[in-house]
């Protein structure tokens, strides 16, 4: 399972994608831990940790050669590598110039007034600082200008139309304040292109973002944004353990059962076909977790070969991929929508 976060809690795509590769990686420690059932028999025991690190393998070996590129393209383009640009064309392509859906998500609707009872963030400030701070740019010497003696103009900040969006949310009259770079240095050569100059905006990002409130309200605001992030982490933790583990248990009872026998056909398919059953039963159960776990004790009983484990976790790789979708659904935000593609795509491109 996976949580899309791009539309809710507001974390930009492009460090939302290393988030996803190690969610991808996270989520197979389940099949290792499933394996742990054969440990009184050793030879169980050594094909169910077979089967359970096929799964582990390909995440690892899918994010070794992608994060890099990522990472590498990210630096040179400023934005991100492949992944980035193939989910944002196609995200265009889907919504347009829209650049906002409103949307009510239902979901959202009836958890949000029990969530805020809890913890009630500022999502401005946590935007804020998911873009980060403008980077610095030394104002040339020699410039003829009129500082005023109560500012600091050594430096001068580009500011993108995101950060200038988001910043007027967080603190509207700190912003407008803000002093654009023409006022006293007409003849200024900023470079900054379609983002606008300012003076002095490290210091509204400093007393606005990093000096605002995360936690504005809730029971665990009281404690403050470090201890009161960590007790509403560790708590949610708890609930959501203990929700995911009665949804497994309710989906191996209700589901899997029947689904077993599918399974059980698909060891003398086309490896082709084994993806596609891979892919329709997690889509189904909506968990790449559930199926996988259910496959690797049957490697461990020998009635599934460990071959044959590897299509069918790449299709369970790509089923999983429309929980991602759903949660994009759910607040069909351009961010949201382009991370579910992110997620669809990893998978896609590591087979």
């Amino acid at each position: 399972m996976r949580f899309n976060s791009c539309g809710a809690v507001e974390v930009s795509v492009k460090y939302a994608i290393p988030i996803i590769m190690g969610a991808n990686i996270g989520t197979s420690v389940t099949n290792t831990i499933v394996s742990m059932a054969h440990a009184g028999e050793r030879l169980e025991l050594e094909r169910a940790f077979s089967g359970a690190t096929v799964h582990d393998m390909f995440n690892m070996l899918s994010v070794a050669v992608m994060l890099p590129e990522e990472v590498i393209l990210g630096a040179i383009t400023g934005e991100g590598g492949i992944l980035f640009y193939i989910s944002k064309g196609i995200t265009e392509g889907v919504l347009g110039d829209v650049t906002d859906v409103t949307f009510t998500s239902p979901t959202k609707f009836i958890v949000s007034p029990l969530t805020d009872v809890f913890v009630d963030p500022n999502k401005d400030v946590t935007k804020a600082l998911s873009l980060g701070a403008p980077l610095a740019q030394a104002m040339p010497t020699g410039l003829t200008g009129s500082c005023p003696s109560t500012m600091d103009c050594s430096n001068y900040f580009c500011v993108s139309s995101a950060m200038t969006k988001n910043w007027k949310k967080v603190n509207k009259d700190a912003y407008e304040a803000l002093s654009e770079c023409s006022t006293y240095f007409p003849l200024l050569n900023h470079g900054c292109g379609s983002d606008t100059c300012y003076l002095e905006a490290d210091k509204f990002y400093t007393e606005s973002i990093e000096g605002g409130t995360i936690l504005d309200g809730g029971a665990f605001s009281g404690m403050g944004d470090v201890a009161g992030g960590i007790v509403g982490l560790i708590f949610s933790l708890i609930i959501i353990t203990f929700f995911l583990f009665c949804l497994v248990k309710l989906l191996h009872t209700l589901i899997m059962g029947s689904a077993k026998k599918v399974i059980m056909r698909a060891t003398n398919m086309n490896d082709y076909v084994a993806i596609l059953v891979g892919l329709g039963i997690t889509f189904i159960v909506q968990s790449s977790s559930v199926t996988t776990s259910t496959l690797t004790p049957l490697c461990g009983v020998g009635v599934l070969p460990v071959h044959k484990m590897l299509p069918m976790t790449l299709g369970a790789n790509i089923g999983t991929t429309f929980t991602s979708m759903l949660a994009a659904l759910a607040v069909m935000k351009p961010d949201s929508l382009q991370i579910a593609f992110v997620h669809l795509f990893f998978n896609i491109i590591g087979i």
